[in-house]
């Protein structure tokens, strides 16, 4: 039984320091793409802080309603069907300017 239980005992020393091995390796890897992508943020800033766009004229901005195609609308709707996997039926267009939960869908 001396023999099973210390068998028992170097089996589980062993996993331990397997799993507590690959779980720092892993530590360590996310540590180091954390930092690469923090170098990546600083240079992206420092570049936009060198390239500061002009300033676009009032003439530029969008003044009309953006309108959704009737074929988009046709397949988010087959989208949310074959999701759903129920019939619906859209019963009013929500407008952009008012908020989208006034928009009623029957599911």
């Amino acid at each position: 039984m001396n023999e099973d239980l210390l068998f028992g005992l170097k089996l589980t020393l062993v996993g331990n320091i397997v799993v507590f091995s690959a779980l720092t390796l892993i530590y360590w890897i996310m540590t180091g793409f954390k930092a690469v992508e923090e170098r990546i943020q600083k240079s992206a800033k420092h570049k936009k802080e060198v390239k500061e766009p002009a300033e676009t004229p009032a003439s530029a901005e969008p003044t009309a309603e953006p309108q959704l195609q009737p074929e988009l609308v046709a397949a988010i709707s087959a989208a949310i069907a074959v999701v759903v996997d129920k019939k619906f039926q859209i019963l009013e267009k929500a407008s952009y300017e008012t908020n989208t939960s006034k928009s009623q869908c029957k599911i």
